[in-house]
């Protein structure tokens, strides 16, 4: 009993010493903290069991970076009360805002997102909002962060303005901001390869939290390209120039479909109607899936692996157009056409400004950009019909191609469209405007729903590629076009598949269809099943019967024995397996070389070979 009340009379002063109402703000403003690390958490992940399953220290390392918050807003209010008030909300705010990035984006509200804010709001447009279940469960953390921080004002402390607590702020907020930086970049907490946040985000957002992952995602927008292991320009040097021959030069259309996906490939619908049945029935036509960076978003980066045949993988950010310099080299297939002497004309239905395609563009070599919004004197006025609520319809899209098409002198054209018809929501219509009706119940109306409405846009998107090809049927001029998804829909996420692994399904999620038909006989010795996007453009070539330039050739030869790289790490193999890119695997030369050549024409500017990026 001596021990007990010695205890007690020893805490009595440490609380009298100290006064009990500052150790009951302290453990009051932890609770707030950890409110709003909850709802941050949360919006990202989704999951109640995994939102609690990480390491205590892990909690210290998020709530301290939201600390830091805080501490920032008190730098200029002076009032700890009104400034855990003014975090809170604003991470209430931030938290819906990004888990509806995640459901319709398919990646978290990283500062990096920030550079395709115009592309975001466009888009935003086009989506509905309702405050379901997950977003009451955001809110109630938010709500019971400001309970504390209603329990905190209580206290009758309160910071007093003076200079020297006005830089003592200052200090603090700086001070505990570095070492963050330093532990979390330095260290690093984040043990996985920095561009598994680009492809596989859940892999740090999960285990690490999204504070931490906000630290490292400033990190990657400063230093976004990463080089391969053992890069060394020797290995360049030794590549020999192939000398292609010119044996065609047909006009190339090459279509990147808004979330243009094949959802049979991944789940049997059961729909009335098979919407993919126009697509497919078409004559002298090479079919496949190309596996697309990403799953339910990244048409960037799925344009850039297109464009370029250059991999995401050594990317440690999202959307390259905000961040490449693409006129620095010639490693693309804009200015493989030039240097052919093609006309070449890029189009969108939607904003230049997205993801900065006005720059981009031209940057990349098209002498002819046609966007819906007078950017850089580049204008067309889109047709622009509705099917109930959906507009900017493929069938119009192509409409539109062609008039530019036929508008064109009579060289040799290379015309790229990417559409916008089946990008989402896929809640815009009544459900009377469905003309494809699935009978398998995805777990909620809401989901049923979607996918009625996504499965007739995509019935009305092959329908409308189909009346092109009859349209070039007859066109007295050497015609070869390709059409491809940009990925899937963002509601592919939700629907779960038990019956694979987590590869398995990410590999069908990433597979998009892809069809390449021409009106002079065309065929292929390659394996067409499965390739890369990267892959497709020189495939498309080879199958035209056109030149390569060496890289090019090189890509396919390597296809012959790795149809796709899933990142730096991970290749699937013939065999249907994922395999680890490491040293001793039969292919890592070939597949790293692949890497060191993307890597010399993006970045080792002093040896940059151009002859393996040209035609010779």
């Amino acid at each position: 009993m001596n021990r007990i009340k010695a205890f007690i009379d020893k805490l009595n002063f440490v609380l009298n010493r100290y006064n009990k109402f500052h150790v009951l703000e302290i453990i009051i403003s932890i609770f707030i903290v950890l409110f709003q690390y909850l709802a941050f958490q949360y919006s990202s992940v989704l999951d109640i069991k995994m939102l609690f399953s990480q390491k205590p220290i892990i909690y210290l390392f998020n709530t301290t970076m939201l600390f830091c918050l805080t501490l920032f807003f008190n730098i200029f209010i002076q009032k700890y009360k009104i400034s855990f008030i003014l975090s809170s909300i604003f991470i209430g705010v931030w938290s819906i805002a990004n888990y509806f990035v995640v459901k319709y984006h398919g990646s978290p509200l990283f500062l990096s997102e920030f550079s395709n804010m115009t592309a975001a709001m466009n888009v935003a447009q086009g989506y509905s909002y309702a405050i379901d279940r997950k977003v009451i469960i955001i809110l109630f953390f938010t709500f019971m962060s400001l309970i504390m921080c209603g329990l905190r004002l209580l206290f009758s402390s309160n910071n007093k303005w003076s200079f020297k607590s006005f830089l003592l702020q200052i200090f603090s907020f700086l001070g505990l901001g570095f070492i963050m930086i330093f532990i979390i970049i330095g260290t690093p907490i984040i043990k996985e390869r920095r561009n598994t946040m680009t492809s596989y985000w859940l892999h740090g957002v999960n285990p690490y939290g999204m504070p931490v992952c906000m630290v490292e995602d400033v990190d990657r927008m400063i230093n976004f390209l990463t080089e391969p292991e053992g890069y060394d320009v020797s290995f360049i040097n030794e590549f020999e120039v192939y000398h292609s021959k010119n044996n065609k030069n047909p006009d190339v259309i090459l279509i990147l479909n808004e979330s243009f996906y094949d959802m049979d490939y991944y789940v049997d619908t059961q729909a009335d109607v098979n919407p993919m049945e126009s697509f497919y029935g078409i004559e002298n036509a090479i079919y496949g899936k190309a596996v697309v960076p990403g799953s339910g978003g990244g048409t960037n980066n799925s344009e850039y692996e297109l464009l370029t045949s250059n991999s995401i993988s050594l990317l440690t950010i999202d959307s390259p157009f905000n961040y490449l310099d693409l006129s620095s080299n010639k490693n693309n297939i804009v200015q493989y056409f030039n240097d052919e002497g093609y006309q070449t004309v890029g189009m969108h239905c939607k904003n230049g400004a997205n993801y900065s395609r006005h720059i981009a563009y031209p940057a990349i070599g098209f002498k002819n950009i046609f966007f819906p919004y007078p950017i850089n004197k580049n204008y067309l006025d889109y047709t622009h019909n509705y099917y109930g609520n959906r507009s900017m319809l493929d069938s119009d899209n192509y409409k539109d191609m062609n008039q530019k098409y036929n508008e064109l002198d009579s060289s040799s054209r290379f015309i790229y469209m990417l559409t916008y018809q089946n990008h989402g929501s896929w809640d815009q219509n009544d459900s009377s405007y469905d003309i494809v009706h699935s009978s398998k119940d995805f777990g909620s109306k809401a989901l049923n729903e979607n996918m009625n409405e996504y499965l007739t846009s995509v019935k009305m998107s092959s329908s409308a590629f189909k009346d092109l090809i009859e349209q070039y049927k007859n066109v007295d001029r050497d015609v070869i076009i390709c059409m491809v998804g940009d990925h899937a829909p963002a509601f592919i996420n939700e629907i779960n598949d038990n019956s694979s692994s987590d590869q398995e399904r990410l590999l069908k999620r990433r597979s998009v269809p892809y069809v390449i038909w021409a009106n002079f006989p065309i065929e292929t010795k390659r394996n067409a099943e499965l390739m890369g996007l990267n892959t497709l453009m020189p495939f498309v070539l080879e199958v035209g019967d056109m030149p390569l330039t060496t890289y090019q050739k090189y890509i396919l030869d390597l296809h012959d024995k790795v149809p796709v790289i899933m990142d730096t790490e991970t290749y699937y193999s013939y065999d249907k397996k994922f395999v680890s890119i490491k040293k001793g695997d039969k292919y890592y030369d070939d597949i790293i070389k692949y890497f060191y050549l993307e890597y010399n024409a993006l970045a080792d500017k002093k040896e940059y070979r151009q002859e393996l990026f040209e035609l010779r």
